[in-house]
């Protein structure tokens, strides 16, 4: 049996749950879930927000435990692994994405907390291959966002081979955004965050921005018009913005139109990932916190 917390009606309280799961698959793996992240699709989810939720629902797909169990077909996981577990628990493994490594874009994929019980709980299941190993010197403690607001930043820098030379403009320093920052700055980038708010400042700089501006402050925009264009090359700029509108659009009037985009799902709004770099590549749908590009 498996111990979660559930909820039997949109915007139901979270309570003790008892489940039993069945007998393990042979393609799957049982982790013992030591921490799970709390994320807004998670609140969104419990809510019927997206008209897909079904109940009870066990929250939680930002899981970070250890290998309780393996079915008899996995042979790249072992028992007493430490692995993680984001918004995907589950891919078809035979469509042309599958194929091609972007699981991700599966259209049958089994979403962790939709129509399967998630990692509010003391184990979750999961198909073998939506599970990633962590490394052994991780401090587990902290490493459940990387599997959702994580994976939806470093996605598109691994895809479009953002380079440590690259100057990069990071919309909206939020749950996405503050990420993006750390992981732009261990790139080596000259990153530079938007903010519409001055308070934010500090933070964003602590995080690992070089540079602020604020998206609300024309003169400032104006200002930054061209700095994120390399004359040299295509443009090398990535952004991050939590909503399609925001006031920091206008920061890039001057950007190629061959822009490469990233668009992938969040919560409420959409979140949109801009790359313009080298190469000029056509535009990108990524789906929410992909494994395309994880490591």
């Amino acid at each position: 049996m498996i111990n979660a917390y559930a909820a039997t009606e949109p915007g139901g309280t979270l309570e003790p749950w008892e489940y039993d799961p069945g007998p393990l698959g042979t393609t799957e793996v049982e982790i013992e879930v030591e921490h799970c992240g709390i994320c807004h699709s998670d609140i969104s989810m419990l809510n019927n927000e997206w008209g897909m939720s079904t109940y009870p629902i066990v929250p939680g797909h930002e899981v970070v435990g250890k290998i309780g169990a393996i079915g008899s077909d996995v042979s790249h996981l072992e028992v007493g692994q430490k692995v993680g577990l984001g918004w995907h628990s589950a891919y078809c493994m035979t469509c042309h994405n599958c194929m091609s490594g972007d699981h991700n874009l599966c259209r049958t994929a089994t979403a962790t907390i939709g129509g399967h019980h998630g990692g509010f709980a003391d184990k979750v299941r999961a198909a073998a291959a939506s599970t990633i190993p962590l490394p052994e010197q991780l401090d587990i403690s902290k490493a459940g966002p990387l599997f959702c607001g994580g994976i939806t930043v470093y996605n598109p820098l691994k895809q479009y081979n953002v380079q440590p030379t690259d100057r990069v403009g990071v919309i909206g320093i939020g749950g996405l955004g503050h990420l993006a920052l750390q992981f732009c700055n261990a790139w080596g980038c000259e990153v530079t965050a938007f903010t519409t708010s001055d308070s934010k400042r500090d933070e964003a700089l602590q995080m690992g921005a070089h540079d602020t501006i604020n998206s609300r402050d024309p003169i400032a925009l104006k200002q930054a018009a061209g700095r994120f264009i390399d004359r040299k090359r295509e443009p090398g700029l990535a952004s991050v913005s939590r909503y399609a509108r925001h006031a920091g659009a206008p920061a890039f009037p001057r950007c190629h139109t061959r822009a490469n985009r990233n668009i992938c799902d969040a919560a409420h709004e959409l979140a949109v990932v801009y790359f313009i770099i080298a190469g000029g590549k056509s535009g990108h749908y990524c789906g929410n916190a992909g494994l395309r590009g994880a490591p």
